[in-house]
C-alpha cells in the first residue's frame, strides 16, 4: 500500500461580505433607508482586517473601479462587500487516483485582533455560502460546501478566531477514461498487430516498435 500526497493550487473568485455594528456610524432617518458608498469611504472608518490564511495570491478586482461596496444602516449596522480572487493551496491524496475525492478549504482570519478583541462567525452557518449552480469543472464534480470555525494559536501573538470554507471534489472517471485509458488501450491493441506482420517487413515493424516504446513509457507513468 502506498500514499501519494501533493500540494496543489486552486483559484476561487468570490464575493466576501462582512456584517458588523458600529454605533458611531448610526444616523437619524425617518424612512429607515440605508446609505451606500464606494470604496473611498473604507479608508476613513474601521473595517475588519480579515485575510486568507495559506493563500499564495489574492487581489481585489478593480475594473472599471475597485469592486468594493459599503452600506450603512440607520442603527449602525454595516455591510461591507468586495469581489476577490484567491489562489490557495490544497493538500491532495492521489493514492486512489483517478477514483479519488479531494477536500480543500479556504481559511479566513483576523491579522491583528485576537479572539479577545474580535470574534468572527458565520452569519447563517452553511447558508452563508451561496454558489452559482452553473459552475462546472472538467475533471471534478463539486459535491458539497460546509463551514466551520475554530481557534488558531500563535506562540508569539495568541489565539485568533478562524473561519473555514471546506468543499469536497469528486473526480470525473469518464474524463480520464476518455483522455488517458482509452488511448492507452488502443495503443496496446495496435502493438498486437506486429504478430501478423511478416518479419521481413522492416519499416512496418520499426513503426510498431516505436509505438510499443511509447506505450511502455505511458504505462510506466500511469503505473499500469
Amino acid at each position: 500500500m502506498y500514499f501519494i500526497y501533493l500540494v496543489r493550487d486552486f483559484t476561487m473568485t468570490l464575493y466576501l461580505r462582512h456584517y458588523w455594528k458600529d454605533e458611531r456610524l448610526s444616523f437619524p432617518s425617518t424612512t429607515n433607508n440605508s446609505m451606500t458608498f464606494d470604496g473611498r469611504l473604507v479608508k476613513k472608518i474601521w473595517v475588519p482586517d480579515v485575510f486568507f490564511v495559506h493563500s499564495k495570491r489574492s487581489f481585489i478586482h478593480d475594473t472599471t473601479t475597485d469592486n468594493i461596496m459599503l452600506r450603512v444602516f440607520p442603527d449602525g449596522h454595516v455591510l461591507y462587500s468586495m469581489r476577490i480572487t484567491v489562489t490557495a493551496m490544497c493538500n491532495m491524496d492521489f493514492s486512489r487516483f483517478p477514483l479519488d475525492s479531494q477536500t480543500c478549504s479556504l481559511e479566513l482570519e483576523s491579522y491583528a485582533y485576537t479572539d479577545e478583541d474580535l470574534m468572527l462567525y458565520w452569519k447563517n452557518g452553511n447558508e452563508s455560502l451561496k454558489t452559482d449552480e452553473k459552475i462546472s469543472l472538467s475533471q471534478f464534480l463539486i459535491q458539497k460546501f460546509h463551514t466551520t470555525s475554530r481557534l488558531a494559536f500563535y506562540s508569539s501573538t495568541g489565539w485568533y478566531n478562524r473561519l473555514y470554507i471546506s468543499f469536497t471534489l469528486r473526480r470525473h472517471i469518464f474524463f480520464f477514461l476518455l483522455q488517458t485509458y482509452f488511448p492507452a488501450t488502443l495503443m496496446v491493441m495496435l502493438s498486437w498487430v506486429s504478430f501478423w506482420i511478416d518479419r521481413r517487413a522492416v519499416p512496418a515493424r520499426v513503426s510498431l516498435g516505436e509505438s510499443k516504446h511509447n506505450e511502455a513509457q505511458l504505462c510506466e507513468i500511469l503505473q499500469i
